[in-house]
């Protein structure tokens, strides 16, 4: 699962900015949330995975550009730049 939303992420990062995904993923909400414990959204469950690679969203952002190092990412291998993966 943690692999595939990885995935995702790179393909969505690197797609071209007039796309829908892309402007979606991009765009901001407007307006209130219900009362409540806000629920998790997708950029969350990217976050969690990327803290148990060891990389930050920007960090990420930027690795995301060499497909090579990204599969890695992914697969949970060693990174030729940031040392090894947890």
């Amino acid at each position: 699962m943690d692999q595939s939303i990885l995935r995702w992420f790179g393909h969505v990062e690197r797609m071209d900015g007039n796309r829908l995904a892309k402007q979606v993923y991009e765009s901001e909400m407007q307006g209130r949330r219900c009362r409540g414990r806000p629920r998790k959204g997708w950029m969350d469950s990217v976050k969690e995975v990327l803290s148990k690679r060891g990389l930050n969203i920007q960090e990420a952002k930027v690795c995301v550009q060499d497909r090579r190092e990204w599969r890695n990412v992914c697969r949970g291998e060693e990174r030729a730049v940031g040392g090894p993966l947890e």
